[in-house]
């Protein structure tokens, strides 16, 4: 779970995913498997003790 607080002003005028894909089913899952990986990768890297170069 996470706890989602929109920042005001907003960061940019994207309201979510939705609106990005023009409401494409087959590109928001697209969209969410990139994510679930690349937190997995973060998650995994942390979990190792891996250094970041974005840190």
């Amino acid at each position: 779970n996470s706890h989602f607080v929109r920042e005001i002003p907003p960061l940019h005028n994207i309201a979510d995913v939705n609106q990005v894909v023009k409401g494409d089913k087959e590109k928001v899952e697209h969209l969410k498997d990139f994510l679930k990986t690349f937190l997995g990768e973060i998650r995994r890297d942390k979990a190792s003790g891996s250094k970041d170069c974005r840190e």
